[in-house]
């Protein structure tokens, strides 16, 4: 660690204690400005926190995706999509 070594964060353990047998997985993180090490003492355990951590990623991403679009142009774009593009036919027409 680099200068001034940090207190521990509260409610975690400073330690614990696994047998000489097991993996000891550390993943990285970074999460609001915080960064640390996550450990794990199973392979699938480390995949299930790192994948969901992916998808809370991937949605967080999509929030304010259309922000920066123009609301009146981009309404104006659907009403002439809805009126440009034949609507799907009822599949007994088929």
């Amino acid at each position: 660690m680099h200068g001034k070594e940090q207190p521990p964060m509260p409610d975690q353990p400073t330690q614990f204690i696994v047998p000489n047998d097991t993996p000891l997985i550390a993943i990285p993180y970074e999460e609001n400005g915080a960064s640390g090490v996550r450990y794990f003492t199973s392979d699938e355990a480390a995949d299930n926190a790192t994948s969901k951590e992916r998808s809370i990623a991937a949605a967080l991403a999509t929030a304010g995706a259309t922000a920066d679009l123009d609301w009146q142009e981009t309404l104006t774009a659907l009403e002439r999509m809805d009126q440009e593009v034949p609507p799907t036919p009822i599949l007994d027409e088929l």
